[in-house]
């Protein structure tokens, strides 16, 4: 199984074409329909997922490639957020 980072897109081997079916990828479907704490809960559970399975299913270098994924959209999603005095 190979690797293709396609613009930081999520598709991670040759068959994995079908998640921008449509012209649009499942994952902004998932976001736009998704509050920005269900997207960050969204994120930082598949996060957990790959990790815990990384090392116990099928290939590691897969998931740790998806790993990266999510902490890159979870990074890109907090960056874009407003920021709130959670202390005032």
């Amino acid at each position: 199984m190979w690797i293709v980072q396609r613009k930081g897109r999520m598709s991670v081997d040759k068959k994995s074409k079908y998640y921008d079916v449509g012209g649009i990828e499942v994952i902004n479907v998932i976001k736009a329909k998704l509050s920005p704490e269900q997207f960050e809960g969204y994120c930082l559970g598949n996060i957990i997922k790959y990790a815990c399975r990384c090392m116990h299913k099928g290939d590691p270098l897969r998931d740790a490639e998806k790993i990266v994924n999510y902490s890159k959209m979870l990074k890109k999603h907090l960056k874009n957020k407003p920021k709130i005095d959670q202390w005032g």
